[in-house]
């Protein structure tokens, strides 16, 4: 790349936008057509000479000379969950500043999905055109992804227990008894017109609680089976997974026991379908 910007302190060394890059590389995030990334900001001290939109855009230059066709990043909001209108080209997302940075580059398009949009910049635009009403189901980003080839997620600052959304829809694929799919209405802000909507999410029962050990787990038999490629970086680490791999590991595990990522035994006798929202930030 070139490039010798300091943007993290960490460990007593700078990292640079260079040591992304090659990160990066090394984790073969290169190698895929479509590069769906999960964030966080945990690197290290960022440089304070700099301002924040000039970290993140040395960051994204560091993605962008991986030369992969399409990057995808979530920007949802729970809108209507939390009560909330949704303006896609207004509404914040709650995954970050990063994240948002993202969705507000001006070559980037955003879903119009209110509960869990997601942006791209890319070629594979077909990802987030014409909401579907579900967004996680049927015809929903993720469902997209899933038929598409040589997808990979990645990890960055942050772990694939900690954020692997993609996990929900394999559940909803699956058909696990723990989930439903729940109906939210809303309004949407389009060209500054409202409008009525509706949207579905594949919610957990409200008594149901996720068993964070086995989610663990299961990245450590990903991890086991060389599935997840990893390196440290400053204070956190950067990872990455092929879709295909991580989805045919995660489907295995539930095919022998479907409770096995909440911590008790699911009775649809005992569900609780109330639900309830205060700024919702995660599924």
């Amino acid at each position: 790349m070139g490039s010798s910007i300091k943007i993290f302190f960490s460990e007593g060394k700078w990292f640079t936008s260079d040591d992304l890059f090659n990160a990066l590389i090394a984790l073969k995030a290169d190698e895929c057509d479509i590069l769906y990334i999960h964030s966080g900001f945990s690197f290290g001290l960022p440089n304070p000479t700099l301002k924040r939109s000039e970290i993140f855009n040395e960051i994204f230059k560091a993605i962008f000379e991986l030369k992969v066709r399409t990057i995808c990043m979530p920007t949802y909001t729970f809108s209507f969950c939390n009560g909330q209108s949704f303006d896609s080209k207004k509404s914040r997302s709650s995954m970050g500043a990063l994240n948002e940075h993202f969705r507000k580059r001006p070559e980037s398009y955003r879903s119009y999905d209110p509960l869990m949009s997601s942006t791209i910049i890319g070629e594979d635009k077909d990802l987030v055109i014409d909401f579907s009403g579900e967004s996680i189901g049927k015809n929903s980003t993720f469902d997209r992804i899933s038929r598409k080839d040589n997808v990979k997620f990645l990890f960055m600052g942050t772990t694939l227990p900690d954020c692997f959304t993609y996990m929900h829809y394999l559940e909803w694929y699956a058909e696990v008894p723990y989930r439903y799919n729940r109906k939210f209405e809303g309004e949407v802000i389009c060209q500054g017109k409202k409008q009525k909507a509706q949207a579905s999410l594949f919610v957990r029962y409200n008594n149901v609680k996720p068993n964070i050990l086995n989610t663990i787990d299961y990245g450590n038999r990903l991890r086991d089976i060389g599935a997840i490629k990893e390196v440290k970086f400053g204070n956190s680490s950067i990872s990455c997974v092929e879709k295909n791999i991580a989805s045919e590991t995660y489907l295995d595990i539930l095919s022998k026991d479907p409770n096995y990522f909440i911590c008790d035994v699911f009775s649809k006798e005992l569900a609780d379908s109330r639900f309830f929202a205060n700024n919702m930030v995660a599924l």
